[in-house]
């Protein structure tokens, strides 16, 4: 389903970090909607020229919504940076689902580490206007710091719908966290306590973090 609710749990959580472990249990190394990590304003983005950089280790960078989007600078959105660390060589592949802009004709490039790995469709908007297109590229990752780019090729805008990097090339049900509360930081927020995020393959949930708890107050 594409939207969960938040579930409170009473019992000790563990936190999975992006690290081989969690991706050997979920399928996923990282899934930027299901995290909650795309700016649908696009006002907290951190931008570089024409570049948004997304930095997936640390929490609060946030992926902008598409590609060729106004960003907070000024500036049009012509590449979206994602820069992240494994602790060990890997199999993948980056899942991208994506809509196109209202006219022309969308198409963008993908490179992972300084090579491009290749292209998506050249899709025309006015005949797939509001459909979800999919892409799936094949990438070795390496130990250490990697780097993948998406880079507009043609089109003035599209829109991320999934954008997924997995060790399984089964195609991802697209997951998104409820819309009041997208972010973990703004979850802990609602309910004034701190919180962790809970995923595998059948669960996406915020808690909050079981701790000592002051008694209610008659």
């Amino acid at each position: 389903m594409d939207r969960y609710m938040p579930v409170v749990l009473w019992a000790a959580l563990l936190v999975i970090p992006w690290t081989n472990a969690a991706a050997r249990e979920t399928g996923k190394i990282w899934d930027i909607g299901g995290q909650g990590r795309i700016d649908a304003t696009n006002k907290y983005i951190s931008m570089a020229g024409n570049r948004a950089i997304v930095d997936l280790d640390d929490e609060n960078s946030l992926c902008p919504r598409g590609i060729g989007c106004p960003a907070p600078n000024g500036k049009t959105i012509t590449e979206v940076v994602f820069r992240y660390n494994i602790s060990e060589a890997l199999d993948s592949w980056l899942h991208i689902a994506w809509l196109t802009g209202r006219t022309g004709k969308d198409q963008f490039e993908v490179l992972f580490n300084g090579e491009q790995i290749g292209k998506s469709k050249l899709v025309d908007a006015e005949t797939t206007l509001g459909r979800r297109t999919w892409e799936r590229f094949s990438l070795k990752q390496k130990a250490g710091k990697n780097e993948i780019i998406l880079r507009r090729i043609a089109g003035y805008s599209l829109l991320f719908d999934c954008l997924v990097l997995s060790t399984t090339p089964d195609q991802p049900v697209p997951i998104r966290p409820f819309p009041k509360t997208p972010t973990l930081k703004s979850y802990e927020k609602e309910i004034g306590e701190k919180a962790v995020f809970l995923d595998d393959r059948h669960v996406r949930i915020y808690a909050p973090k079981l701790g000592k708890r002051k008694p209610a107050s008659s």
